[in-house]
C-alpha cells in the first residue's frame, strides 16, 4: 500500500485505507469541478509511524507538502506566492470529532510576503492569528475560552465591540500578544511549514491513540486496528474582500427535501465553519447569478455521480470559485424520506438501495414523533458525540421549565451547566439533553447513556446568559424555543414556531409503492364474489413454521439456487407447499381460522452480523427505556430489520410462499364457509407492517380478490420496536404474544444465541413454569391500551395457572387465542365455571 495518493488515482479498493471523506473528495477532480490541490494520505503512513517507534517519516512529508505545492490549482499561483496548506482527518478520523488544522505554513515571514501578494495585509495577518489559534488549540490542548479571554480583553482595551473592528496594527499587536503568552508557557510553534504540519500530524496521531478515543472506537464499533488517514491541501481565502467569501448549499432543502438549492454565503470569510470575523451572512440566492449556476450545475453533476444528496462548502476567491468540501446533507426524517422518492423518479438510485438509505432508526423516528421540524437555520452548533438518536422538544434551562413542558405534554431537551442538579426522574421524561462541553459533567453523561436519551456535548458558542445560548454569526438559541437536536451527526438545529403536521406515513407509503415492481413471480387470478359477514370469534391460531420448515429444507441454499432456477422447479415447490397447506387447513374444522405467517423465516435469510439484537429485561425498566434501548441495538446493525430490506431482498421466496398460502386459503373457501386472519408474526415496527401489506394486499388482488381475509400483527417487545399506538392507527387486528415474550420476563436477557441454547435445558423449565407475576401483569396493564376500531387479543398458553386465569378474567381483552386444545379446553372449563 502507497503512503499517499493523487485523486485520480483512487478507486472503491483502496476506500478503506484513505478513508471515505477522501473517496468522495476525488469525485470533484475525476469529474473536473473545480477545486484545490491535494494529496490523500493512507493509513500506511500511520502504520509506518508506529512501527517507527512514532516517529514521522519528515521527508516524506516534505515530498507530500511539495506535490501539493507543484499542482497547485489556485489562479494567482506565482513563485512570489507562499504555500499555505491544511491537514484533516479523512472520514474516519471525523467519526471521532478529530478538528483540522488551517493555515499552516504561515510564520512572520509568509504572513508579509502574504499580503504583499495579493495587496491586502490586513487578511494576511487575520489569517495568520487565526493559524496560532488554531495551532494553539489543537497541537497544545490550549482551551478556546482561554484565547477567547484574552482576545476579548484585547478588544475591550481598544474600547471596540468586535473582531472586525480592529486595525490592521490592532492585529499585529494581538498576534504579538499571542505569541508572547505562547513562549511563556513553552508552546514553540516551528517556523518552517514542514516542522509545523509534522506537529499537526503527530497531535492527531497521539488522540487517535489515546485512551479517550479508543474507549470511543469501542462504543461506536469502530475498528481498533484502522488507521488515520489524512487529507493535505492548500489554503483558499475568501477573506480576499468585496469579490470573496465562502458558502454552503444544499441540493435539498434539509428540512422537506425539496429540490432547489439552499444555504448562506459569508461575504469577506475564509472558512464558513471556523473563520469567526467578519462574519455577516446573506441567503446563497442572492448570490450572483454566474457563481449560482455554477453550483447548481456542480451540485446537480455530483449527485447523479455520487447518488447521494448534498451539501458542499466552497471559496470564491478573489472572483474565482472552488469547491472545497463535500459530504451527506443532515436532514430531518421527513426530508429523507422525500429525498429518497425522488431519487428514484430521478433515475439516481435503484430501489433497493434507495431502501437501503432508510433504516430502522430514521423509520422509527419519522413514524412516531408527532411533528417534523422545521429547519431555519442550519447547523447551530456541531457537538462531541455522547448517546445516538434524534429527537424534537422545547428547550429548557431548569427544572420548573422541564415540569410545565411535563404537565403540559410537550417534548423537551435539556441544556445543562455545571453544577445543575437535574432529578433522575426529570432527565427520564426529556427528548435529549444539550451538554456544556465547557464545564462538562460526566455523572450527567453517564446517567443519559444509561437510559439512552440522545445527548450532545457542545462548545461552539460565544456565552450563555440569560437564559440563552449565544453561537458566532448572531445566531441565538432561547428558552422555549423548539429545536430538533441530532445526536447521529452532532447538530442541532432550530425549528419555526408553527410545526408542520406529520401527515401519518404518506410518503413512506410512496416508498414502499414502489416495491410492486420487484415481485419476480407473476400471479394468476381465479375465483368469483361472494357474499361475507366477518366476524371476530376466535379459537385456534395455526402456527404454520413447521410446515414451512418442512417443504423447504435449506431456505439459505434455495435462496442461492433463485439464481438459476428454472420456473417449473419454483411452480413445483409451490404446488407442494400449497398441497400440504390446504391439507392442514382441511383438518382444522373452524369457522374463523388464524394463521401465522412467519415473518422470521422470510427474514432469517438476511446475511447475519453478529449481534443485530439482544434481549432487554423488560420486566426490570420503564416502557419508554426498553424501547429506545430495543432502538438503540437495531441501529447499531449493519443489515438494518427494517421490512422493506428484507423482503426486497428475498422477493422470489416470499412471492412462492405467499402464493402458496392464498392458493390453499381459497381452495377451503370453495369448498365451506370459513374467514381467515392471516397474522404477521414477530414484528413490531410500523414500517415493516405498511411494507407487508403492501406486498400481501398486491398478491390477493391478483391471485384472488374475492378470498374472506384480513390481516392482523402478532406482536412481541423482544425482536424489535413495538408502539401499538402506532401499529394501531395501521392495522385493526392486535395480538400481543404473550409466549414470546416471556424470555423477557423470566432471565432471558443476553445474547439471543445463549437464550436459545438454554431454551432447551433445565433453566429453561424453572422459568417457564413460574406464575403469571404480579410484574408482568402490571406490564400488561400498562402496555396494552384500548384502541377505537382495533381488536386486541392475548395469546397465551398459561391457562392453567390460577393467577393467570383469574387476570384474564379481570382484564377486557377482545378475545383469547391459543395455539394447542389443551389450553383451549382449560380456558372454555374456566369461563363456563365463571359464568
Amino acid at each position: 500500500m502507497k503512503d499517499y495518493f493523487f485523486p485520480l488515482e483512487v478507486t472503491s479498493k483502496i476506500k478503506e485505507n484513505i478513508g471515505f471523506k477522501s473517496y468522495y473528495l476525488s469525485s470533484l477532480d475525476k469529474l473536473e469541478i473545480p477545486t484545490v490541490s491535494r494529496v490523500l494520505v493512507s493509513d500506511q503512513f500511520y502504520k509506518d509511524y508506529l512501527n517507527n517507534d512514532c516517529l514521522l517519516n519528515l521527508d516524506k512529508l516534505k515530498e507530500i507538502i511539495d506535490k501539493v505545492s507543484e499542482n497547485s490549482k489556485s489562479g494567482l499561483k506565482s513563485p512570489d506566492k507562499p504555500l499555505i496548506i491544511s491537514i484533516r482527518p479523512s472520514k474516519n478520523g471525523d467519526i471521532l470529532k478529530l478538528n483540522s488544522v488551517l493555515n499552516i505554513g504561515f510564520n512572520k515571514d509568509t504572513v508579509e510576503q502574504l499580503g504583499t501578494f495579493y495587496l491586502r495585509p490586513k487578511f494576511a495577518h487575520e489569517s495568520y492569528y487565526l493559524f496560532i489559534c488554531n495551532f494553539l488549540q489543537e497541537v497544545f490542548n490550549v482551551s478556546k475560552l482561554q484565547i477567547l479571554n484574552i482576545e476579548n480583553r484585547f478588544i475591550d482595551s481598544k474600547k471596540l465591540k468586535k473582531f472586525r473592528d480592529l486595525k490592521l496594527n490592532d492585529i499585529k499587536e494581538l498576534i504579538d500578544i499571542l505569541l508572547n503568552f505562547a513562549n511563556q508557557n513553552n508552546f514553540k510553534i516551528p517556523y518552517s511549514i514542514y516542522e509545523q504540519a509534522g506537529m499537526v500530524i503527530e497531535s492527531m496521531y497521539t488522540k487517535w491513540l489515546s485512551k479517550e478515543f479508543k474507549d470511543q472506537k469501542i462504543k461506536e464499533n469502530f475498528s481498533l486496528k484502522k488507521g488515520l488517514p489524512l487529507i493535505i491541501e492548500e489554503m483558499t481565502f475568501g477573506n480576499l474582500g468585496e469579490n470573496s467569501g465562502s458558502f454552503v448549499a444544499y441540493s435539498r432543502d434539509p428540512n422537506t427535501g425539496e429540490k432547489g438549492i439552499k444555504g448562506d454565503y459569508f461575504q469577506s470569510k475564509q472558512n464558513f465553519a471556523n473563520f469567526r470575523f467578519n462574519s455577516e451572512f446573506k441567503d446563497i440566492s442572492n448570490l450572483d447569478k454566474k457563481f449560482l449556476d455554477e453550483i447548481k450545475e456542480y451540485l446537480e453533476t455530483l449527485e447523479s455521480f455520487i447518488k447521494f444528496d448534498l451539501c458542499v462548502e466552497g471559496v470564491i476567491e478573489d472572483g474565482s470559485l472552488r469547491i472545497t468540501n463535500l459530504y451527506e446533507i443532515p436532514k430531518t426524517i421527513q426530508a429523507e424520506v422525500k429525498i429518497c422518492n425522488d431519487f428514484l423518479k430521478e433515475e439516481k438510485l435503484e430501489f433497493s438501495k434507495a431502501v437501503n438509505f432508510i433504516n430502522s432508526e430514521k423509520l422509527h423516528l419519522y413514524q412516531n414523533l408527532e411533528c417534523q421540524s422545521s429547519i431555519t437555520d442550519f447547523s447551530f452548533a456541531k457537538g462531541k458525540l455522547m448517546t445516538i438518536g434524534a429527537c424534537i422538544g422545547k428547550l429548557v434551562f431548569d427544572i420548573q421549565e422541564a415540569k410545565n413542558c411535563i404537565l403540559n405534554k410537550q417534548n423537551f431537551i435539556l441544556f445543562s451547566k455545571t453544577n445543575y442538579k437535574w432529578p433522575k426522574d426529570i432527565i427520564k421524561r426529556a427528548s435529549g439533553l444539550i451538554l456544556d462541553n465547557k464545564q462538562f459533567t460526566s455523572v450527567l453523561a453517564r446517567e443519559t447513556r444509561e437510559l439512552c436519551i440522545p445527548t450532545i456535548a457542545i462548545d461552539d458558542f460565544i456565552s450563555i446568559k440569560n437564559k440563552q445560548i449565544i453561537f458566532e454569526n448572531q445566531k441565538i438559541l432561547k428558552s422555549g424555543d423548539l429545536i430538533t437536536l441530532d445526536a447521529n451527526t452532532g447538530r442541532i438545529f432550530k425549528t419555526k414556531k408553527k410545526l408542520i403536521p406529520n401527515e401519518a406515513v404518506s410518503p413512506l407509503k410512496d416508498l414502499i409503492r414502489e416495491s410492486k415492481d420487484h415481485l419476480s413471480l407473476d400471479f394468476y387470478s381465479f375465483g368469483k364474489k361472494s357474499n361475507y359477514q366477518e366476524s371476530f370469534v376466535e379459537t385456534y391460531l395455526w402456527d404454520t413454521e413447521e410446515i414451512i420448515k418442512e417443504s423447504i429444507d435449506d431456505l439459505d441454499k434455495l435462496r442461492i439456487l433463485f439464481k438459476n432456477i428454472q420456473p417449473r422447479d419454483l411452480i413445483k415447490i409451490k404446488n407442494n407447499l400449497r398441497d400440504r397447506i390446504e391439507d392442514k387447513i382441511e383438518t382444522i374444522n373452524q369457522k374463523n381460522l388464524q394463521i401465522a405467517f412467519p415473518y422470521d423465516i422470510i427474514a432469517s435469510l438476511i446475511p447475519k452480523v453478529d449481534s443485530i439484537l439482544d434481549f432487554v429485561e423488560i420486566s426490570k425498566l420503564d416502557y419508554d427505556y426498553a424501547q429506545q434501548e430495543i432502538l438503540k441495538l437495531i441501529s447499531l446493525s449493519k443489515n438494518s430489520i427494517a421490512g422493506s430490506k428484507i423482503f426486497i431482498n428475498n422477493e422470489n421466496l416470499f412471492a412462492l410462499i405467499i402464493q402458496s398460502f392464498l392458493e390453499a386459503m381459497w381452495r377451503v373457501q370453495t369448498k365451506r364457509d370459513i374467514t381467515y386472519n392471516f397474522i404477521l408474526s414477530n414484528i413490531n415496527s410500523p414500517s415493516e407492517y405498511l411494507y407487508f401489506e403492501e406486498l400481501f394486499l398486491n398478491a390477493v388482488n391478483k391471485l384472488c380478490p374475492d378470498l374472506n381475509v384480513n390481516i392482523g400483527i402478532s406482536i412481541t417487545n423482544s425482536s424489535g420496536v413495538v408502539n401499538i399506538k402506532e401499529l394501531g392507527k395501521l392495522c385493526n387486528y392486535i395480538i400481543l404474544d404473550l409466549d414470546c415474550i416471556r424470555g423477557n420476563f423470566f432471565g432471558f436477557a443476553g445474547n439471543i444465541k445463549v437464550a436459545q441454547d438454554l431454551s432447551n435445558f433445565k433453566i429453561w423449565n424453572e422459568n417457564y413454569y413460574k406464575d403469571f407475576s404480579e410484574d408482568l401483569k402490571n406490564f400488561l396493564n400498562a402496555f396494552i391500551k384500548p384502541i377505537e376500531g382495533v381488536k386486541i387479543g392475548l395469546k397465551n398458553n398459561r391457562a392453567y395457572k390460577n393467577n393467570f386465569k383469574n387476570f384474564l378474567l379481570e382484564n377486557n381483552y377482545d378475545f383469547v387465542l391459543c395455539d394447542d386444545k389443551w389450553t383451549l379446553n382449560a380456558i372454555v372449563n374456566l369461563v363456563n365455571t365463571k359464568t
